[in-house]
């Protein structure tokens, strides 16, 4: 069953996706409404002119109608000029296209109205409709309700009017027609730019992931190429002495044969590395189990097996953990992975001669696995990208160790995946201090 973590990304991106629609919607209805209101007010000031030119076709009532149209296409240029410099998520520019439809059936309903009481039925709403339904998009849960309420009051008025009853019953029977195709078209044509915007964003992810994916090989192969080539011919000249060197004694054959083991073993590391990025990846994909456990059990043992890393350095690793246990919901092995990882790379970039903490601190509902170290810590502008994927700072390993930039991200990875997170802050005095927080059992 979806938990409400695992459901809450999801409707975010839902959300997300719903609001840039409707966004793109705001900004496609001003342009079309922008060129229709022009149209229109063209139209109205051919009309009125026939209307005072030429005395058959003059009527007091209708050009009392086209001048009121011709001051609500007024009126309305002069909102969308404001409007289309305004960004499409402003409200006024959400409600406008509705506002829009709701004056154009008034308009045309009017205007209909007057002519039929005239000169008979002249398709007026039928075209307002329908240009409607068609021109302006809006979601069917705006647009029907706005288009059968005003199709009732406009079959009362019809209703209502002094024209003759066959006339009624045309204009009745057409504006029914009228309204049906433009809620057939409407409904249609939403769904449809519904469905090509989806495509669309479908399409520009898979873009995005793939050049993201594309990046990372790129990134992978300078990476083994740069920590690679090094060691490897490094090894290889040396066997080369090796064999050569026929007068070397047995223990300098054995110190050379211990330095290319270091070296291979320094290389299988970093391959190591590759694949538990991958595989931490992989498993946050499957979802990690998790379990209750003592958090003093993982930092004991993880400090345990440091020791001899820091040995060599002349480094000092020390746990602070509290006199109670601190249970946790976790996983246990990704959870000593993170920490291990933590600890690894502040002796690494921490000099010799230094001490590193790992400390348990009990923080309100979570737990702080907390990682200190003595080292340069983190420049201010490198702190915003350092749990990035094979993200490398600036700051070197102070025993020749190699850095793939990745051991930061598996433990961002692994900790959120166990619905924690890490966090970063400079340490009082220098040095840094990565905090792990997980949630109390």
């Amino acid at each position: 069953m979806p938990t409400a973590e695992s459901v809450a990304p999801v409707a975010g991106a839902a959300s997300a996706l719903r609001a840039e629609f409707a966004a793109e919607l705001t900004v496609r209805n001003l342009r079309w409404i922008w060129w229709l209101v022009v149209t229109a007010t063209g139209l109205l000031l051919v009309y009125i002119g026939m209307n005072l030119a030429l005395p058959a076709l003059r009527s007091e009532r209708l050009l009392i109608a086209q001048l009121i149209d011709l001051g609500a296409t007024v009126v309305t240029l002069v909102g969308l000029v404001w409007l289309r410099r305004q960004p499409p998520t402003l409200r006024w520019c959400r409600w406008f296209p509705v506002f829009y439809a709701a004056l154009v059936f008034a308009v045309f309903d009017y205007y209909n109205l007057s002519a039929l009481a005239t000169s008979g039925e002249n398709g007026a709403y039928i075209l307002g409709v329908v240009a409607l339904g068609v021109i302006v998009m809006l979601p069917p849960r705006v647009f029907l309700p706005l288009l059968l309420g005003n199709h009732v009051i406009y079959l009362f008025c019809v209703a209502q009017s002094a024209a003759r009853p066959g006339v009624k019953l045309l204009a009745a029977m057409d504006g029914t027609a009228g309204v049906l195709v433009a809620g057939l078209a409407s409904g249609l044509l939403y769904a449809a730019r519904r469905r090509d915007f989806l495509r669309e964003r479908q399409l520009a992810q898979a873009n995005a992931d793939l050049a993201r994916v594309n990046a990372e090989m790129s990134d992978l192969m300078a990476i083994a190429a740069h920590d690679l080539r090094s060691p490897l011919e490094g090894v290889r000249r040396l066997l080369d002495v090796v064999r050569t060197r026929t007068e070397w004694s047995r223990t300098q054959v054995e110190a050379a044969v211990g330095t290319c083991i270091e070296s291979c073993a320094g290389m299988v590391a970093f391959i190591g590395r590759l694949l538990d990025a991958h595989a931490v990846e992989a498993a946050v994909e499957k979802k990690l189990t998790l379990t209750v456990r003592d958090l003093r059990e993982d930092v004991t043992a993880v400090v345990a097996r440091a020791q001899a890393a820091a040995a060599r350095k002349q480094q000092r690793v020390v746990s602070l953990l509290p006199a109670e246990p601190a249970p946790a919901r976790t996983e246990p092995t990704a959870l000593a992975q993170a920490i291990e990882n933590l600890v690894m790379n502040a002796l690494k970039f921490s000099p010799p001669g230094t001490t590193v903490e790992c400390a348990v601190v009990a923080a309100g509902a979570a737990w702080w696995v907390e990682v200190r170290d003595e080292g340069p810590g983190v420049r201010p502008e490198e702190r915003a990208v350092q749990f990035q994927k094979f993200n490398r700072g600036s700051a070197r390993p102070t025993g020749g160790e190699s850095s793939s930039g990745l051991g930061l991200f598996i433990v961002k990875t692994t900790v959120e995946a166990m619905g924690g997170r890490v966090t970063h802050v400079p340490r009082d005095g220098g040095g840094s201090v990565f905090r792990l927080e997980v949630l109390k059992q």
